[in-house]
């Protein structure tokens, strides 16, 4: 998905160039907060496992475009425009993903209304 807030900001939408490929998105946030969480618990030698591999939002890159557009667009109160193209270029994996689904206390709505924020702050003023 190729997002720029400028062309978002403009009212001219955001598109998506590989809609088919599953892969693993997740809330800056969230990511930060496993992997301080991880390291205190292999400092203090209570990790059970040698390495983490934060979980989110695993789905096609053209579902998540979708949740996104709508997330961000409702907050913003701007339309979602998005443009998923037929995928031709298959040269990556098909699904690429984590495993470890995150159970740490978070809110997404909150996560998604402070991205909404950062979108409405940097390209909207």
């Amino acid at each position: 998905m190729r997002l720029s807030g400028s062309e978002v900001g403009q009212g001219r939408g955001c598109a998506g160039k590989y809609p088919s490929y599953v892969r693993d998105n997740i809330h800056i946030d969230l990511l930060a907060q496993a992997y301080a969480s991880y390291v205190n618990d292999a400092a203090t030698g209570k990790a059970r496992r040698s390495r983490l591999n934060p979980s989110g939002y695993v789905e096609s890159q053209g579902a998540f475009a979708t949740r996104f557009a709508a997330e961000i667009g409702q907050r913003l109160n701007i339309p979602a425009k998005l443009a998923l193209a037929t995928q031709t270029d298959f040269s990556e994996p098909l699904s690429r993903v984590n495993l470890d689904r995150i159970t740490a206390q978070w809110d997404e709505k909150t996560a998604w209304d402070q991205l909404a924020a950062y979108y409405r702050q940097t390209y909207f003023q």
